[in-house]
């Protein structure tokens, strides 16, 4: 839900709502205009070192941020001695059009909870 302002520095409109709640968990959708085609988003968003804040990861680089935009495609760190993270896994992705991922980031790497983004 934090990608898309993080591409543009100043977006035009942003609206972000709770659609619904369970005991289970909640969705959130948020809405951001963009001044850019959908190819151009899609191709920033699958190029994580360019945009994710280096102190939001494990590594303390954002150069270590990467993903493979295919279907079980990784969005992996990579860490010093062959090590890594799976942040997330590509479920769809139409190359200029629609990208989602699932995992979750982050905090709870290690915790009961799942995310679509």
């Amino acid at each position: 839900m934090w990608l898309a302002p993080v591409l543009v520095a100043t977006p035009a409109a942003s609206k972000a709502a709770v659609t619904d709640t369970a005991g289970n968990g909640f969705s959130i959708q948020q809405t951001v205009v963009i001044a850019a085609t959908p190819p151009q988003v899609y191709a920033a968003l699958t190029h994580p070192a360019a945009w994710w804040a280096s102190a939001h990861t494990f590594s303390g680089d954002a150069a270590n941020m990467t993903m493979d935009a295919r279907p079980g495609g990784c969005w992996c760190e990579k860490l010093g001695e062959n090590g890594g993270v799976q942040h997330m896994t590509v479920t769809f992705a139409a190359p200029g059009a629609v990208l989602i991922l699932r995992g979750s980031l982050g905090p709870f790497y290690d915790a009961p909870v799942d995310a679509v983004l």
